[in-house]
């Protein structure tokens, strides 16, 4: 099944969304992580059809949705915002099952601590967050973030030649998934310049944001979730909290599902498992 492909104006910004099942269907929406994009989830969409409205969202700066204007830039909660506005235009005050990768699990995590009545169910894939800063990492922060976005506006990004290079990064990147895997998201993920193609994405966002990852902060929205949260870990995941028992201690009722031989990406490594622990869930 082809996704079906929309766009959201999200206050006047453009938010494409990926669409696969039913229409009237019970709506599963999926966020995605850092520099990836809603079609990423194309295999899970695939396999939840049959069950399941499934809806995936590029976030701003990302895919097939609009950049930020010149001067201005992207601030975390913004994804907050635009998973907002794609939920009220597309579902209206339904509930949702909300699964979030990665960066798009902290997304998740803020939307339904802000927003619990909207949340069915809630499954973080990956989704604990990053490790925390503190406070006295702030200054840096500025500075690092200010210098790093004067060089991203003066860069020249080098094209790729084509969209077999594109894959091949993919693959370098996550050699789990297979080449027709990476061919899809490649194609999906890359825009047409004159001498090639590149990445989709707005290259401000390879810049470090001025805000750190406060672990505090997070730890407060984790109190405010729904009861019963699913957590799925890669087995092969290189990022491993040393503070895991920590942050899951914050939710109520967690289950915790580990998927053996995958990295960070388990929409990419196992689909069929994930979706099948997805169906056992949310069913």
């Amino acid at each position: 099944m082809s996704a079906r492909f929309s766009v959201v104006d999200a206050l006047g910004m453009a938010i494409a969304v990926n669409e696969w099942g039913p229409p009237d269907g019970e709506p599963v929406v999926f966020l995605h992580g850092f520099l990836d994009h809603g079609r990423s989830f194309f295999k899970l969409g695939q396999l939840l059809s049959g069950g399941f409205r499934v809806i995936a969202p590029d976030f701003r700066g990302h895919g097939k949705s609009g950049w930020a204007p010149a001067g201005s830039y992207y601030h975390f909660y913004d994804y907050f915002m635009d998973t907002k506005l794609v939920l009220d235009t597309l579902v209206g005050e339904r509930p949702v099952h909300l699964c979030g990768h990665s960066m798009g699990g902290s997304v998740a995590t803020g939307f339904a601590a802000a927003f619990p009545r909207r949340i069915r169910k809630l499954v973080l894939i990956e989704g604990l967050g990053i490790p925390g800063a503190t406070f006295d990492d702030a200054p840096g922060r500025v500075t690092t973030w200010i210098d790093s976005v004067i060089h991203v506006r003066s860069k020249v990004i080098r094209p790729m030649p084509d969209l077999n290079y594109a894959a091949e990064r993919l693959l370098a990147q996550n050699g789990r998934m297979t080449r027709e895997f990476a061919l899809t998201i490649a194609k999906y993920g890359t825009r047409t310049v004159e001498q090639g193609l590149v990445w989709s994405f707005d290259p401000m966002q390879r810049t470090r944001s001025p805000k750190p990852y406060y672990l505090d902060e997070y730890k407060a929205f984790w109190k405010k979730l729904p009861t019963g949260t699913l957590h799925v870990l890669g087995g092969d995941s290189p990022f491993k909290l040393p503070d895991f028992a920590e942050r899951i201690a914050c939710f109520d009722s967690p289950h915790v599902e580990v998927l053996p031989k995958t990295g960070h990406n388990p929409h990419h490594d196992a689909a069929e498992a994930l979706a099948a622990l997805l169906f056992n869930f949310l069913s």
